[in-house]
């Protein structure tokens, strides 16, 4: 998994490779080698719960390279133990977005609805924000479970670390590679 996350295309062959090392029963295991920053949250969460379903057939480790990053270390956290380099990239466990552009009258545009052209109120997208955020967390601390040394407001925070010092707040098992 490498680079940013950004098109269903990308995600499609990622899926399709678990897919198929989930079938194979040749493959007792599976190594998901991660550099990544993530990308687009409905990319992200698509290949984390298909890893959580690799997961329930076979074992999973995940080996983070340069960065595992806001969506990489949340696919990560699918996995069954993660493995980084002492200089890695983790965490950034959030997620960003624009706010839509506040609602404008034109007499010449008529539209059906009064979030039709924004696709909703910057309230309503603070509040998704704050959705993903939460559920990201959640994503961490239940994966990580008594592994993890850090809050929930800590993980909030949304900081990035280094691998070497990812073991002591337990958001990797070990410094490794694949």
């Amino acid at each position: 998994i490498s680079g940013e996350i950004l098109d269903q295309t990308y995600t499609n062959e990622v899926l399709d490779r678990l897919k198929e090392a989930r079938d194979d029963s040749s493959i007792k295991g599976v190594v998901l080698q991660i550099d990544s920053a993530g990308g687009l949250v409905v990319a992200i969460e698509q290949i984390y719960l298909d890893v959580l379903r690799l997961r329930q057939h076979k074992p999973v480790v995940a080996s983070i390279g340069a960065r595992g990053v806001s969506g990489g270390y949340y696919i990560a956290v699918a996995a069954n133990f993660i493995y980084a380099e002492p200089t890695s990239q983790l965490g950034s466990i959030g997620a960003w977005s624009n706010l839509p552009r506040p609602e404008q009258l034109d007499e010449n545009i008529l539209t059906t609805g009064p979030f039709k052209a924004t696709g909703g109120s910057r309230k309503k997208a603070t509040d998704v924000l704050e959705m993903v955020r939460q559920e990201f967390v959640s994503a961490v601390m239940t994966q990580r479970g008594d592994r993890l040394k850090m809050s929930d407001e800590e993980l909030s925070r949304a900081e990035i670390y280094v691998g070497a010092e990812s073991i002591k707040y337990g958001l990797i098992d070990d410094i490794g590679t694949r």
